[in-house]
């Protein structure tokens, strides 16, 4: 930290001719009051501004409340007080579980009063019938985390969740029990299992919706619907009316669709709050002018704020102007919208294998390039180690085997740095 010298006044230098006032000890006092008193107005004034746009005091743990949209006065409420929700996306089954707290914390610190995270149907339903709601995938205890820290939660459980994720998040197994199944649509099949998995999730965590106590104030109805080809109302007020049925009739719903024209109408369903995604980039007014078209009151809500994006194959890392996003989050707050801020999924070894990942118990280590190697040490957090582990390498098609010997691989307690196994043909 650097400090600074003020040099003394040499003779030479100081005002031949200065008068110096000393006010009187009475008028030091009042003048010392009157700024206190102002001080402590601003201060009361700023508590109230942010306690009615945000409400960061939650109720007491496990006391009912309830969550509700305020047509009349463009509004969320809670307990019947207006809240701004101030989200950030979490996914627990992307972070090790051993982080959860730690993550949870640092959200809270932040500023922020709920975490948004989606549910993937094909990591609780791995395969057929077997559902897993243990470790890793232990919901329960992330949402309950989540509402330790005063943290709300918006539940976004599909059955889609994303095209970022490998079918979607939908299970494979659903193509090995009709290879012509119509996904996202009334189809029999897909309908038939899309509504068990919901089921069964709902029965698990339908004890933690804030009217119950619990942290869960909404809960998104499918995933940007509007940019699917299909466009099926009914299979949308389908997953609605299943919603209701099983977490209430007052559960709070809302459906979420990129700005544009075309895909808020289709991807929104009678009885159901709208809400947009967008990025950084966007014309805020323009886009919450296109929202008031099919939603003309109700609070503005912006489930969907991309302050990052993912990579692709074969593509420069994707960068976001940090100044652009604060300028684009500033005017969404000035709009009276509640956000959820998303960074973009940077994890794209689940979706495109691009020469070189590495797994470590279902857990993606990131990239080891054949082309100059590979590396001969990938580091690993001590937390993804279990007593039985299981390593699994996908590898370009001939990019692993040099002179024709098989790949080892080796598990060593002090690592070699900045080495690979080959260097790099000149």
């Amino acid at each position: 930290m650097p400090f600074w010298k003020v040099p003394a006044l040499s003779a030479r230098s100081q005002p031949k001719n200065h008068m110096v006032t000393v006010a009187k000890p009475q008028r030091i006092t009042a003048i010392l009051k009157r700024l206190a008193f102002a001080v402590t107005c601003s201060f009361l004034f700023f508590q109230a501004w942010l306690k009615f746009t945000t409400n960061l005091q939650r109720p007491p743990r496990g006391q009912p409340s309830q969550f509700a949209i305020d047509f009349e006065r463009d509004s969320f409420t809670l307990a019947g007080e207006p809240v701004r929700i101030l989200s950030g996306s979490l996914h627990y089954f992307r972070t090790p579980r051993e982080l959860w707290m730690e993550r949870l914390t640092y959200a809270r610190a932040a500023g922020l009063n709920t975490i948004d995270t989606f549910v993937e149907w094909s990591s609780h339903e791995p395969e057929e019938g077997h559902f897993d709601f243990r470790g890793q995938q232990d919901l329960v205890t992330f949402l309950e985390m989540a509402h330790n820290l005063s943290l709300m939660v918006i539940l976004r459980p599909g059955p889609y969740i994303g095209a970022e994720r490998d079918m979607g998040g939908l299970p494979y197994w659903l193509l090995r029990k009709d290879p012509g199944i119509s996904l996202r649509t009334m189809d029999t099949t897909y309908i038939k299992f899309a509504d068990r998995y919901l089921t069964e999730l709902f029965k698990r965590i339908k004890h933690l919706l804030v009217r119950n106590g619990g942290p869960i104030i909404m809960v998104q109805v499918e995933n940007k619907y509007g940019l699917s080809r299909e466009c099926n109302r009914t299979y949308l007020r389908h997953l609605r009316d299943l919603m209701r049925q099983e977490l209430g009739s007052d559960a709070a719903l809302f459906t979420t669709d990129r700005f544009g024209v075309g895909a808020v109408p289709c991807g929104r369903v009678e009885g159901v709050f709208p809400a947009i995604a967008f990025g950084a980039a966007a014309n805020v007014s323009e886009v919450f002018a296109t929202l008031r078209l099919y939603q003309e009151r109700g609070p503005l809500f912006v489930s969907e704020l991309y302050t990052g994006w993912y990579d692709r194959w074969a593509m420069p890392h994707k960068h976001v102007d940090r100044v652009m996003v604060a300028s684009t989050l500033r005017q969404v707050l000035l709009a009276g919208a509640s956000v959820n801020l998303v960074e973009g999924i940077r994890d794209s070894g689940y979706v495109y294998v691009d020469g070189g990942i590495a797994f470590l118990n279902g857990f993606n280590l990131g990239r080891y390039w054949p082309a100059r190697g590979p590396q001969k040490t990938l580091y690993v957090p001590r937390t993804l180690f279990r007593k039985k582990n299981l390593l699994v390498l996908v590898e370009l098609e001939g990019g692993f085997y040099r002179g024709g010997k098989p790949p080892v691989v080796h598990f060593e307690d002090k690592p070699e740095l900045h080495g690979t196994v080959h260097k790099m043909d000149e």
